[in-house]
Formats: C-alpha cells, structure tokens, sequence
C-alpha cells in the first residue's frame, strides 16, 4: 500500500539551490497546498461521475450562464438548480392507451381489452459533456426503461384471435446539468402481439430526438402564476421495421412554439408522502391546449405524477410514483 506522504512528496531541491529558511518554509506550504488542492480536485470528480468524450447534438444553442460560463454569473441560478447524482432512480406505475397504438397502424380490427400498464424505471446512468453550438456543456444521461402489457384481440388472417399486447419501451435522455432542459431523447420501442400461436410483431422502432436550443421544461425556482415559452427546432430520425406501423424513412422537421405555466401547488394526484408541496407544471402548444403536465416534487428532485398526451407512437399514459431511491 502507497502512504499518502510518499505520494505527495515534494521534489527534491537542487543541491546548488540556496533558500533561506523562511522562503523555504513558504515555499513547502504553496507545495503542500497546491497538491492537497488537486487531490480534492480529483476526488470531487471521480465521486461526481466518469466524464464522457464530448456528443455533438446539433447546432444547438446555451443561454448565457451555463454550466460551462467561467464568468460566474450562473451562480445564483444555480442556488435553485435540482442536483442529481449518478445512481439517483424512481419507478413509476404507468397506464397508457394501447388503442391509440393499434388505431396509428393497420391493425384491421384489433381491439385492446383492457388497461396497458406496468412500470417505468428512471435512473441516472451518467454525467458528461455534450458539445451545444460549440461549446461543451454538463449533461445527464438519464435511461427509462419499462415494459407494458394487457389483453387485445387482433385480427390475423380475418380470424379474431385474443392475446397480450406487449410494449417494451425505452429512452435515454441527455439533460442540461443548469436547468434541466431537454437536450436530445432516443427512444426504442417494441410492440408485439402475444397468443397461443407465434408472436406477431407490430412494431420495432428508434426515434432519435434532438431539440435546438434545449427545452426548458423546468425554471427554477418554481413559482405558481410562472408562465414562459419557447420556440425550437425538433428533428426526428427515425430507423428500424413496422408490417402495420408507417416508419418514416427520411428525418421530420417542427418548429414548435411551446408555452409553459404553473398553475397550482399542492399535493399530487395520488398523494405521493413527502410530495404535499408539489408544483403542477403544464406544457401547452401553439392553441393553448394542455399537452402535458406534472406534478413536481421537490422532495423526491423529480416529478411524482405525469400525464402525457403521447409517450410513444401517439398513445397517452399517467406515470405516478412507485419508489424512488436518492
């Protein structure tokens, strides 16, 4: 085992060297100081996460008082800012409408018979630097990984058979460390239809979503009668296979103009414990019309309820708090 001395032990002097006491005492204090500095440094790094070769996604713009910004004027920004660490999950139980899957294919008369549920885990996997309109910038990589499944009965053949609609969903999100806006999602998703006979896969897709400038879903500190918005680019890729689902061969381009409110503050739909001062946050588009809200809850540095008009492929879904790990 190496001591900590032999590690830190400063250079020898040059023989020809001649220093008087009192500069040499000086001296080995500015030494001492400077490695105990860098040892700090490092650990503080090494306990906050690996940092990843910088990701370039887009041209994409930082509003002045970034993570990166040496100029300091983030700071105070940054008294408000939620920290997570790589680790930090929540598990969410999620009900979402399998009909609005099957109606966006050609699934001639299928039917889903009941509720599509199951749960959704939300973990921090990674901090590192993507680059944003040439600058790096301190992200999160945040996975969700779920899988939904309920009764449906689909048309084979003109033959009305029953079996199990099943979803395994995932994306991984790549979130600005300063405010939590959205920087780029990959989603893939599964869809399949199970019964006595083989599968019948409905669906095999990756979307890969990028967002110039990110998306402040969030603005910290949150106060009730807050409204702001947004205009942004959003680039769609799509890639993979589909017999009932049209997949989009060539990239699909929007420009959103998107308002943000909070509207209330309280306890959440389903009374999460701990979450009584929650904030509800809406996402409107361009008519005014509520796309999206949650619930957020400062206690759990997360959301403990969320609707949603589309989680995937056009189908709505509530997600409330299971459990949460911080």
């Amino acid at each position: 085992m190496l001591e900590v001395d032999n590690v830190l032990k400063p250079p020898l002097l040059a023989t020809h060297a001649i220093l008087k006491p009192e500069r040499l005492r000086d001296a080995m204090c500015r030494l001492r100081a400077s490695q105990m500095m860098a040892f700090l440094l490092i650990s503080g790094l090494l306990a906050a996460g690996v940092f990843s070769t910088p990701a370039t996604f887009g041209n994409q713009k930082v509003r002045q008082g970034s993570a990166d910004n040496p100029n300091g004027d983030e700071v105070l920004e940054f008294q408000h800012i939620v920290d997570w660490r790589i680790g930090d999950n929540w598990v969410y139980d999620v009900n979402l409408d399998g009909n609005a899957v099957l109606e966006g294919g050609d699934m001639q008369a299928a039917t889903v018979d009941g509720p599509i549920t199951g749960q959704l885990t939300v973990i921090v996997e990674e901090l590192l630097f993507v680059e944003l309109d040439s600058r790096d910038t301190l992200a999160y990589r945040v996975r969700s990984t779920g899988t939904f499944s309920g009764p449906a009965t689909v048309n084979l053949g003109f033959i009305p058979i029953p079996g199990t609609l099943e979803i395994i969903y995932q994306t991984d999100d790549w979130i600005r460390v300063q405010d939590l806006a959205l920087i780029r999602e990959l989603m893939t998703l599964e869809v399949t239809f199970v019964n006595i006979g083989p599968d019948e896969e409905i669906a095999a897709v990756t979307r890969d979503r990028t967002y110039n400038p990110a998306v402040e879903q969030y603005d910290f500190p949150l106060a009730v009668g807050e409204e702001w918005s947004m205009n942004y680019n959003r680039t769609d890729e799509w890639s993979g296979s589909s017999s009932y689902i049209d997949v989009p061969s060539e990239p699909e381009y929007e420009d959103p103009d998107s308002r943000f409110n909070i509207s209330s503050r309280g306890p959440p739909v389903g009374n999460a414990a701990g979450c009584e001062n929650s904030s509800n946050v809406s996402f409107l588009d361009s008519a005014g019309t509520v796309v999206e809200y949650r619930w957020w809850c400062p206690q759990i540095k997360n959301y403990a309820y969320r609707w949603t008009e589309e989680i995937a492929l056009g189908a709505p879904a509530t997600l409330q708090l299971s459990s949460y790990s911080l």
